[in-house]
This record gives C-alpha cells, structure tokens and sequence, in this order.
C-alpha cells in the first residue's frame, strides 16, 4: 500500500532527554492547513491509501480532526496519528479522532512504569495520560502499536518494557536506535547506548516475545 507520512510540525509538549529534534525547530510554525489539503489531494490522486500524520506532536493541532475527515473522503484507507499519547488521556479526544478518521495510533511509551516513563520525556503524569488513551483505543477496537526509542535508562527494562503493553494487548511494537542529533547530543552522558549493549537488549525482549508466542518487534 502506497503511503504518505505528513509531518506536521516539530511543536511537542514533552521533553524527551533523547529527542532528536533541536529545540529551535520546536518553536517554527507548522504546516498551515491548505498545504496539507494540497499534499493529501496529490498523494490520493497518485494512488497513495495510507496516511499518517506525525510530528513534534500532532494532536497540538486542532484541525487534526478536519485532515483526518479530509483523508477518509479522499478514499485513504488507513490513517494513522503517530502520538506521544499525552492529550489522548483526555476524555473524549480518542473518541473524537476516531468520529473524524482515525484508524491506526501508534504511541511513543519509553518506559514500563510511571516513573521511568515520566522522567524519559520530562513530563509528569505522561505514562498515566498515555496508557489511558491507549486502553481507550484498545476498548474501541482500533489499531494501535508502540513505539520505543532505545536509550541507557530503559534498554535494560526493554523486556519488561514490552511485556507490560504484550499484557495490554498491544502486539505491534517498533523499537528505535536513537540519533545522536537535537536533545539526545545534549544529553548523550546520560542516555548514549552503545549499539553493542542495543542489540543485547533488542534479543531480550525478541526472547520474551518468542516465549509469549507474540510477532518480533520491528
């Protein structure tokens, strides 16, 4: 299936010690509503039927719901917020996605317990928020995987990291090597993981999964 990924913008409202994002690109305004129409009508005529739209964070931008109604008229097929899942704690904001589109979440959860989590992207609160809109997504029967971005504080966790959301339901995973540009240079002391001590951790949880008799992480 032919897909289109619509950066929205870099605009986050969390902190992560690990972004690679620099901070001045946070700041810069995003892709203004026409230009999305724009991109959504020319990768429909193209034969894209898959979308997603990612950031920074795009579920800061209040016209989400209209590009996601805007995607479905246009007949893509699978639409996708990729989310740090802050504001789907929320209540109804899952449900509204959901009314204007949405099909497909994938949710960026770094840790297995509030406090790794929580301190990972600086945001207190944030694995509570996230995990509640995940549950809500699961309840509404839609599609939703996790995404972990690899680093020295959680690698060490990274089965127990993924058995939490195996014992949610969660069964699509992405594991993420991190890119030493943005926070994660600034921070590198603390979060640096050698890609030696990655992929150890990468064949724990490939192990765990194998015992649950769960699919691979990508």
């Amino acid at each position: 299936m032919k897909a289109l990924e619509v950066l929205l913008g870099y605009g986050c409202n969390e902190k992560c010690l690990f972004c690679s994002q620099d901070l001045a690109w946070r700041r810069a305004p995003g892709l203004p509503f026409g230009l999305v129409a724009r991109e959504l009508f020319s990768a429909a005529k193209d034969g894209c039927r898959a979308v997603c739209f990612t950031g920074g964070e795009p579920t800061l931008r209040r016209d989400l719901p209209e590009m996601l109604a805007l995607a479905r008229r246009l007949g893509f097929e699978h639409r996708r917020v990729q989310t740090n899942g802050l504001r789907l704690g929320e209540p109804g904001a899952v449900e509204e996605l959901e009314a204007a589109g949405a099909t497909h979440f994938r949710i960026s959860l770094h840790g297995h317990t509030p406090r790794l989590h929580d301190e990972l992207v600086k945001a207190p609160g944030a694995f509570v928020k996230a995990t509640a809109g995940l549950e809500r997504i699961l309840a509404r029967g839609l599609q939703v995987g996790v995404n972990v971005v690899l680093n020295r504080a959680n690698a060490p966790f990274l089965p127990e990291v993924c058995a939490a959301f195996l014992d949610r339901g969660v069964s699509d995973f992405v594991l993420i090597y991190p890119l030493y540009e943005g926070d994660m240079a600034s921070h590198e002391p603390e979060m640096s993981l050698s890609v030696a001590d990655a992929a150890a951790a990468v064949r724990r949880a490939v192990a765990a999964f194998a015992r649950r008799g769960a699919p691979r992480p990508r």
